[in-house]
């Protein structure tokens, strides 16, 4: 690994946390690696990686604490909250927030191959609406000045 490999939360919820090392995407090696290490930490019931995604889903249980989990030891350091992703994938920086149609049906059979259909659809539409929301309050702000 590369000392300082940037990475940032893209969620964290009480059972479940996302984060994305944008710079290692497709690094199957170090993803493997991060796996087993973020598996070893007291308190996370699994890990599971998306190399291509750049992506790391941790399940934990609900009084996780990241702060216990040194991260620099696995040579990461969080990137400054306020930044975004470096990337330049589809998923990352949607052109305008557009809905492309080989994403959809992706979305769509990964939703129904998920077993819970209802309950994942009822929480990708429940967070969509809430990021429109804090989009138009953060835009709202700005304009106040």
């Amino acid at each position: 690994m590369t000392a300082g490999d940037q990475f940032y939360f893209v969620h964290r919820l009480p059972r479940r946390t996302r984060l994305k090392v944008p710079r290692r995407r497709g690094d199957r090696a170090f993803f493997a690696d991060l796996r087993r290490r973020l598996e070893a930490c007291s308190g996370v019931v699994s890990v599971s990686t998306a190399p291509e995604a750049a992506s790391i889903v941790v399940n934990h249980v609900p009084d996780f604490d990241w702060s216990t989990v040194r991260l620099d030891a696995m040579r990461l350091r969080e990137a400054d909250p306020d930044a975004r992703c470096t990337c330049v994938c589809q998923r990352c920086e949607p052109a305008g927030n557009r809905i492309e149609f080989g994403n959809l049906c992706e979305w769509t059979v990964r939703l129904m191959l998920s077993g819970q259909p209802v309950a994942h659809l009822a929480g990708s539409l429940a967070s969509g609406l809430i990021r429109s929301a804090l989009n138009d309050l953060v835009a709202a702000g700005a304009a106040r000045g």
